[in-house]
């Protein structure tokens, strides 16, 4: 009987991959801790579907479809791949649309991935659970038809359980928060300067329109946390004196089911808002919403305030290195199947 010498190959696959199942998800932490990584993990979460018209910096989580209407960079700041070993973007439904280009890690799209163009930089790859129909491929071995592998599927519904759990208690309990402070809103502006500890402020949407006029200035220094929780939904373009504090400060839009802002420094958590990023300026930090559209860049200002103080309950978070024995394991099962010229599994050269 003639030896197989891909078997060895297909069983040290799997056995990877089994591996990463038997690995619970042990990173166990109260939604805050858990929702604070999520928020420095990822740059742009939306819990559904994410319409891509210009540039996310940093990494990029779909819940649902990714559609990009126009040529767009992820995660193009990235230096390195992620030490969760979390893509560059991540994708539980589809990708379809014009080209994805991005780098220092990999894209994973769970259904079928149809974009005009990929491109990656740093030698990303790509894993898709479907079929690939992309047409113009670069720098990228493409692994395909990964559906098939319940432990593929599961890691990235988990990951999206996980991320509307957790981000979702994040912006009831800071809803929860008692205000400590008010802001100024002489000479039609809007302004505040934080104390050191945390900083919390009530808003409306409404106040916010009609108070900054002509500008938002929240100063929140090293060593200091500003919480703003904002009612209602609606349009804000307003303009922000200064970027120093963008990573300091997070806006929480705990009611707004639609949503769309200009240019704008902090964080962004509007879980149940159909989100929208209008063409003027730019946002410094981190956006999540339920649903997520950008015409103009979302700048990698990651959150680094300190929430440790805000109570949640106990939840559970994916073990890091669980992403990482998956594409290993898919690695190595793809490489045995090219070598016997299975179709299922393609590797598109540069």
């Amino acid at each position: 009987m003639r030896f197989n010498r891909s078997i060895p190959v297909f069983l040290a696959g799997f056995a990877l991959i089994g591996s990463a199942n038997q690995v619970s998800a042990s990173m166990i932490a109260s939604p805050i801790t858990s929702a604070l990584a999520q928020l420095q993990e990822w740059n742009l979460i939306a819990f559904n579907n994410y319409t891509a018209s210009n540039e996310v910096e940093g990494r990029v989580f779909v819940g649902g479809n990714l559609n990009v209407a126009q040529g767009t960079q992820f995660n193009f700041r990235g230096t390195s791949a992620s030490t969760s070993g979390t893509g560059a973007v991540t994708v539980v439904g589809s990708a379809s649309g014009n080209k994805i280009d991005f780098r220092a890690g990999d894209l994973v799209v769970g259904g079928s991935e149809s974009a005009n163009t990929l491109e990656a930089n740093n030698s990303g790859s790509v894993f898709v659970g479907g079929t690939d129909t992309s047409t113009n491929h670069n720098n990228m071995t493409i692994t395909q038809g990964l559906s098939g592998n319940s432990n593929f599927t599961n890691t990235l519904n988990s990951q999206k359980t996980s991320l509307i759990n957790s981000l979702t208690s994040l912006s009831s309990n800071l809803k929860a928060l008692t205000a400590t402070g008010t802001v100024s809103t002489t000479n039609n502006a809007l302004t505040y300067t934080a104390t050191s500890g945390l900083n919390v402020l009530n808003l409306t949407v409404d106040q916010i329109n009609q108070y900054a006029q002509n500008y938002i200035d929240i100063v929140s220094p090293t060593g200091t946390t500003t919480v703003i929780n904002v009612s209602g939904s609606g349009t804000i373009s307003r303009n922000f004196n200064s970027t120093s504090s963008a990573n300091n400060i997070i806006w929480n839009f705990y009611d707004a089911t639609s949503l769309t802002l200009g240019n704008w420094q902090g964080s962004v958590l509007a879980v149940n808002a159909d989100f929208v990023k209008d063409q003027s300026g730019a946002i410094n930090g981190a956006v999540v919403a339920k649903n997520a559209s950008n015409y103009a860049e979302v700048h990698s200002y990651s959150f680094q305030g300190d929430l440790s103080s805000v109570g949640g309950s106990v939840s559970a978070m994916p073990e890091p290195a669980t992403w990482a024995m998956l594409i290993l394991g898919f690695g190595l099962i793809g490489f045995a199947m090219r070598r016997r010229g299975a179709t299922v599994l393609a590797s598109i050269p540069a």
